[in-house]
This record gives C-alpha cells, sequence and structure tokens, in this order.
C-alpha cells in the first residue's frame, strides 16, 4: 500500500510524517470553504421564509434530535427499511443526531434550526475535505479539491445539503473518507482517526455506506499494518495512532453497542439477520454493474451543475444517467491509472487504488439491494 519510487512526488509524502502545510495553505482552504459556502447560506435564507414543517423521516429525525442529552438519548439511528414493520429495524448509529443537536438549540430548536444545522454538518465536511487535501498537495490540490467540491454542491443541489434526511447528510463526509484513505496510504498517519471519524458518521447515518466504510476503512488498515512492516523505525507512531484511531471507533459505536446490549435482539442483531436473509432476492452482481456505471456518467454531473442544480438528486426528465457514458469514463479512468503506475507515480497510483476500490464497493453495495 505504502509504494516507494523514484519518480514519487515527494513533497506530499514528506509532509505525511507530521510536518504542517504552510499558512497560506490555510488561507486559501479557508477562502474556498468561504466561497463554497455562500450558495447554501443563500438558500437557508430562502428557506427562512415561510416556515418549513418537517413530516415523516424528517419529522423523526427532529424528535430524535430533542432527545439528545436527556433522559431518551437515541443510541441507534433512524428506523430504515430493515426486518419488518413489526419488527422494525434501524440505521446503525445516531452520530447524526448528535451532531445537529448543538446547533439545533442554540438556534431556538426550531425546524429553521435544523436545517442550519445540517448545513454546519456539510461545511465542516467540505472544511476537513479541504485540509485533508492541503496536507497531500498544498494549495494546488486544495484548489482541485475545492472545485469537485462545487460540483457536487451544484449537482446536489441547496435543498439537498440543508435538508436533515439521513441518505443526504453523508454525502460528503464520503468525500472526506476518500481523500483520508488515500492520505492514509500515502503514510499520513494522522488521518486514521479522520477514517475512523468520517466512515463512522456515514455508516451510523445510512446503512448502505456500512460496507463501504468497512471496506475503505480496512485498505487504511492494511496500508498502516504495511507501513509498520516497512518501516520499523516508526512503529512507535504507527502503533500510536493506530491506537487513537481504535479508541475512537470504539467510542463513536459505543451507544448503538449499548443498545444492542440492553435489548433482544437488538439492533445489531436486527441488521444482520435482514441481510443475511432478505426477504427479498438482492439485484444481483449484473444490476450491480449496469447500475454503477450510471453513476459513473460525469456527463450527467455536468449538466445537473449548468442545466438545473439538484439533478443529481432529482433525476429530472431529460437528464437521465447512462451506463454506456459511464463506460466510457471507466476506460478513461483505466487509463489514466495504467498510466500513472507506468511512470511510477506513486502519490496517483495510491489515489487510483482508493478510486478503484471504491469502485468496486460501490457495485457489491448495488447488487444487494
Amino acid at each position: 500500500m505504502v509504494l516507494s519510487s523514484s519518480h514519487d512526488t515527494t513533497a506530499p509524502d514528506d509532509r505525511a510524517v507530521g510536518e504542517r502545510p504552510p499558512a497560506r495553505v490555510g488561507l486559501v482552504v479557508a477562502a474556498c470553504l468561504g466561497v463554497l459556502c455562500v450558495p447554501l447560506v443563500v438558500a437557508l435564507a430562502g428557506f427562512r421564509r415561510p416556515t418549513w414543517t418537517p413530516v415523516l423521516d424528517l419529522a423523526m429525525t427532529e424528535l430524535r434530535v430533542r432527545d439528545v442529552g436527556g433522559a431518551h438519548t437515541p443510541l441507534i439511528g433512524l428506523p430504515g427499511r430493515i426486518g419488518t414493520m413489526a419488527e422494525q429495524g434501524s440505521h446503525p448509529g445516531p452520530l447524526s443526531f448528535y451532531a445537529l443537536a448543538p446547533t439545533y438549540r442554540l438556534l431556538g430548536s426550531t425546524a429553521w434550526a435544523l436545517q442550519v444545522a445540517t448545513f454546519l454538518v456539510h461545511a465542516v465536511a467540505m472544511g476537513v475535505a479541504l485540509a485533508v487535501a492541503g496536507r497531500r498537495g498544498g494549495v494546488r490540490l486544495v484548489t482541485a479539491v475545492a472545485v469537485v467540491l462545487a460540483a457536487l454542491t451544484a449537482g446536489y443541489g441547496g435543498g439537498t445539503l440543508t435538508e436533515p434526511w439521513n441518505p443526504y447528510l453523508p454525502l460528503l463526509w464520503w468525500v472526506v473518507v476518500l481523500l483520508a484513505v488515500w492520505s492514509v496510504l500515502c503514510g499520513d498517519l494522522p488521518m486514521l482517526p479522520v477514517v475512523v471519524l468520517a466512515g463512522s458518521f456515514c455508516a451510523q447515518t445510512h446503512i448502505p455506506y456500512l460496507g463501504l466504510s468497512l471496506g475503505l476503512g480496512g485498505l487504511a488498515a492494511a496500508a498502516a499494518a504495511l507501513h509498520w512492516w516497512q518501516h520499523p523505525e516508526d512503529r512507535r507512531r504507527v502503533v500510536r495512532w493506530a491506537s487513537g484511531a481504535i479508541a475512537l471507533g470504539v467510542l463513536l459505536w459505543l451507544p448503538p453497542t449499548i443498545d444492542q446490549l440492553r435489548h433482544a435482539p437488538g439492533n445489531y442483531r436486527a441488521i444482520i439477520d435482514h441481510f443475511s436473509d432478505p426477504g427479498e432476492e438482492p439485484k444481483g452482481l449484473g444490476d450491480g454493474v449496469e447500475v454503477g456505471l450510471r453513476y459513473l456518467d460525469v456527463s450527467h454531473l455536468a449538466r445537473a451543475d449548468v442545466v438545473n442544480p439538484g439533478w443529481l438528486v432529482t433525476s429530472a426528465d431529460g437528464n437521465r444517467p447512462t451506463s454506456s457514458r459511464g463506460a466510457v469514463f471507466l476506460v478513461l479512468w483505466a487509463v489514466a491509472a495504467v498510466t500513472a503506475f507506468r511512470r511510477r507515480h506513486a502519490a496517483l497510483v495510491r489515489l487510483h487504488l482508493v478510486v478503484g476500490a471504491a469502485i468496486v464497493l460501490m457495485v457489491l453495495a448495488i447488487s444487494r439491494i
């Protein structure tokens, strides 16, 4: 995982061992974050009046956020299509409720306060993503990641990124997972806790991210173990950061574990039973590949950004992704990955490894729907 090469780009990897990026990188991160937040702030201002009233899942979310810190503090996530109506399971954990609660209370515990809290969750994700990019590649990579985030936020739309629905909350935190795992593969051990935090938030909030987070988390753990093996002089540091990441993971997953111990069968058991013996046949690998290719249709993202922001979520008529265009992008990505490998550009090889693993995990997750 941690490759060596005479053609490696040493600056990002040297910074990975603990050197702080230059102060100007922090200024660029702050400036990019400010620009990225402007559309969402405008959306919040527009949603201030008329008053928005949450219903269904969103109403349940507000009720659970209200419970945080009290006698009925939630230990598991929002109810989901898990199990049966008589014995319905929930998404794995309550981290999203905990993340929303401080802002929600500070602004008066109103529905609009819940929207502001949702915006802040996404804003923090963008800030962390930009900061990780700064560690990896300085100003240039911060700018590149800011462009990607701008495309994603436009594609998702201001409504999506200010709505506290659990499938929406992990959207930008998943970008953090990808960047942090890449950093660990580059030897940036302090990013191990970031992988755990961001991956846990995604996995607890919406269960489709559980397998994805475990898969990429396993890749990061393997990279850390390989670093320990290849660099005996750095083993104490590996153990320190790995131990911190494990401790953080135990803390973050303590609430749903307590729920499992207090209840029979418990939510862990409900999730395991549902996915080990689902009531319907899974879609299968063929559908997983076909649908996965649609998600690689970059032209769909471009049209969503330019023609009608938010189409990535709504898939409005006339702007649906196609697997054929996704296949073209997949071929172009494969060519880029092979080129990076042949040129022995280790940092890019590691990035392509993360992208490839994410694509495979995506297809497997879709095949289990």
